[in-house]
């Protein structure tokens, strides 16, 4: 018996790499961790394209970007996607390690 699976490439990303990048890119302190509310030891996977912003997404981010908090937690997506639209990363699916 065979064990039915698939198999794809993932970029694996350390959290720390993430916040110095979103804080290189828009001057601001970020943390991964809190946005999420994640804990150690913990992985988180976004698949990540290129395409605009919708509305919401352009608001919680023009927020970030002038005052460097957003409306509401779960920021990442959006920074991700962002940070994608810009060429400062490359599309793909993001495994995001959080250990300390």
């Amino acid at each position: 018996m065979k064990l039915k699976h698939d198999k794809y490439e993932i970029i694996s990303v350390d959290y720390g790499d993430l916040q110095n990048l979103v804080e290189e890119v828009w001057g601001h302190e970020w943390s991964f961790v809190s946005d999420l509310e994640t804990c150690n030891d913990t992985q988180h996977e976004f698949d990540v394209k290129k395409k605009p912003l919708d509305e919401w997404e352009l608001k919680e981010l023009s927020v970030f970007v002038y005052f460097g908090q957003g409306f509401s937690f779960y920021l990442s997506p959006i920074l991700l996607q962002e940070l994608v639209n810009c060429n400062f990363i490359d599309e793909g699916t993001y495994l995001i390690n959080v250990c300390w």
